[in-house]
């Protein structure tokens, strides 16, 4: 099944015409192409690229991600029989070159958030954090409301990232299903390792201004969705687990890691391969058979 394609390009003026010559060379693909400035923040231009999206599911990829398209329409049927569930999405999987040793590995313990509240399941993501959950497929409505409240309410990568975590948790209830979903490259020398992460807030003395306004908008969200619990509640509840959250917090320079442009790192494919060819030939046993289905598949998708 072909599926729309909207690629929001930030990149320099030299790469964004590079990345538009490549596109030319895939006209069986559907491709959406969005350009904005190269100084936009991440999170607006992820507000923005959403008022193009006209189909009634979406999901957001980086630029170092592959995406296993085959379990789309499951997850989209789960979504539809299950009105109470906002997000889907599956086991994830990522891989580094360290010099000639290719270490690869199942990334994120996956867990579902199925409580019945919305701040019981923000409260309790923050708790055990453990994933992100701005890859897992979701409606569009809420998509562009989410990232609407997100470019609004935060102006750096690792608030807006948490925000748009628990706003998505909001709307409805998370699934993670038992199947190969996604598979990233791990880069410590991208873009969002640069980022500042929370321990930086804390150390340079910003944290208390970012936090006040992250806090009030997820309460916001929270009290306009007509919630039966008081404001004192709310944010008793979710205190709890943002405490937690700061507790398990491990000291880093850097505590966030997503690229700056939204689609494909076009240049990457001939050394993604590489990288493959030794996961499959060195590390193959570390996983069932339908995970190593997935990723034969996903070299396959490269010769």
């Amino acid at each position: 099944m072909e599926y729309p394609i909207l690629l929001a390009d930030s990149s320099d003026d030299t790469l964004a015409k590079e990345n538009q010559l490549i596109i030319r060379k895939f006209p069986n693909l559907n491709i959406i192409y969005q350009k904005f400035p190269n100084s936009i923040h991440p999170m607006e231009k992820i507000s923005k690229a959403a008022d193009y999206l006209e189909t009634p599911y979406v999901v957001y990829i980086a630029d170092d991600d592959y995406l296993n398209i085959e379990v789309i329409p499951k997850m989209i049927t789960f979504l539809e029989e299950n009105d109470d569930f906002s997000l889907v999405h599956g086991k994830y999987f990522g891989f580094e070159y360290n010099h000639d040793k290719i270490e690869t590995r199942k990334i994120y313990q996956i867990i579902s958030r199925e409580e019945e509240e919305g701040i019981n399941r923000i409260s309790q993501n923050f708790s055990n954090y453990k994933l992100l959950l701005l890859h897992a497929i979701q409606r569009t409505d809420e998509f562009k409301q989410i990232w609407e409240i997100t470019a609004l309410n935060s102006n750096n990568f690792r608030f807006g990232e948490l925000l748009s975590s628990a706003i998505s948790l909001s709307f409805g209830k998370s699934r993670c299903m038992d199947i190969p979903y996604e598979i990233r490259e791990i880069n410590t020398s991208s873009l969002g390792h640069k980022k500042k992460g929370i321990n930086g807030f804390i150390a340079d003395g910003s944290y208390d201004a970012q936090f006040y306004k992250f806090k009030e908008a997820i309460l916001n969200h929270l009290e306009n969705q007509s919630t039966k619990l008081p404001r004192s509640e709310l944010e008793s509840q979710f205190l709890i687990g943002w405490n937690q959250y700061l507790q398990d917090l491990k000291p880093s320079k850097n505590n966030i890691s997503l690229s700056k442009k939204i689609l494909l790192r076009f240049p990457f494919v001939n050394r993604i391969k590489l990288l493959l060819y030794h996961i499959m030939n060195r590390n193959h046993n570390d996983y069932n058979e339908e995970e190593s289905i997935f990723i034969q598949k996903f070299l396959y998708f490269f010769d």
